[in-house]
């Protein structure tokens, strides 16, 4: 068994959060204001106060959301099998929808990786738990019991089996399988925090801008002279679509 050294795990953060803020400031330039406002304009009206700004800046983070699960999703999945690969020689798995493959007190486990308890095993489509048993088998010719895992980076369901006999593991369990440290789960914070402060500043930049383009067109299509938003051109953009004589279509 090798052993994570801070100093590495902190250099496989810093290059995992440069990636993510390249991509997550990628993204803005394919915002466009049309995807961005085509929301319910009355649940729309009572979430937001009328200060035009914070409505084009809530529009933006909000649009952003699934993006950022997305990248930090890829950022802790490779996080993780590099974690493995240190401490217990494992590697990136070939296997559809599996991330990484190690041996851990006898056991060789096949892990597929996910963020949150709300993507566990929705993400990606995978192999039976049988089928990956089979294919590690015939790729490494391996005599230890093989177990497919499903592992969750948080939350605080105690381990499990799944249906179909894939071992389920959250949070402190999961950081716990690829690393053998209890505590690792903690130990990710202040160095993902001290990555953050030094890589967000040019994303920040590009957002705001991106936000203060979205704020002009707003303004342009949907205030008064005086900024005050009218509710009803919101409602006639997003709705529309009665025309005199049209209404209702003649039946083919």
């Amino acid at each position: 068994m090798g052993k994570l050294l801070p100093r590495d795990l902190e250099r496989c953060i810093g290059e995992q959060m440069v990636i993510y803020y390249e991509r997550l400031t990628a993204t803005l330039k394919e915002v466009t204001f049309e995807q961005l406002f085509e929301v319910n304009p009355y649940s729309f009206r009572l979430e937001q106060s009328g200060n035009v700004g914070q409505i084009a800046m809530d529009s933006l983070n909000e649009s952003l959301r699934p993006v950022r699960d997305q990248l930090l999703e890829d950022a802790l999945r490779e996080i993780a099998i590099f974690v493995a690969g240190q401490v217990f020689g494992g590697c990136r798995s070939s296997l559809p929808g599996m991330d990484v493959e190690f041996v851990n007190r006898g056991t060789y486990y096949a892990v597929a990786i996910e963020l949150g308890p709300e993507r566990a095993g929705n993400s990606r489509p995978r192999m039976s738990a049988q089928e990956i048993c089979d294919a590690v088998v015939r790729s490494t010719n391996t005599l230890l019991p093989v177990q497919p895992a499903l592992g969750v980076c948080w939350g605080k369901a105690p381990a499990s089996y799944l249906p179909d006999g894939t071992l389920s593991v959250e949070g402190q369990q999961f950081w716990y399988l690829v690393s053998d440290d209890p505590y690792l789960h903690i130990d990710l914070v202040k160095p993902l925090r001290r990555q953050v402060l030094r890589n967000n500043e040019g994303f920040r930049l590009a957002r705001d801008g991106t936000a203060t383009r979205l704020f002009m067109k707003f303004y342009e299509l949907f205030c008064g002279r005086r900024g005050v938003v009218k509710w009803g051109r919101l409602a006639q953009y997003t709705s529309g679509n009665y025309t005199p004589g049209e209404f209702p279509p003649q039946r083919q």
